[in-house]
């Protein structure tokens, strides 16, 4: 299946190396061809909602300090692909 989310996805996956560099890390690619969606993602191992309330601010912070990276890294790509 060739959708334009999956052409989207493609050229984004040409820029694998350049993305993972600026996000400063290995991002999981999925294309999920049996699927309209594709996803880039990064699981964190930190912890989650069962886990101890207290360790909930430290885990909120390292998701938005990788949600920020992430945007930072797929923004000027992004924009690209706009053009």
């Amino acid at each position: 299946m060739n959708t334009p989310n999956k052409e989207i996805f493609d050229r984004l996956v040409a820029a694998k190396e350049e993305i993972e560099q600026s996000f400063d890390g290995p991002l999981e690619w999925e294309r999920m061809d049996e699927k309209r969606a594709c996803r880039i993602k990064k699981d964190l191992s930190q912890g989650g909602y069962r886990d101890d309330e207290q360790t909930w601010p430290q885990i909120h912070e390292t998701m938005v300090n990788a949600m920020i990276r992430l945007h930072k890294a797929l923004s000027p790509h992004i924009q690209y692909l706009r053009k």
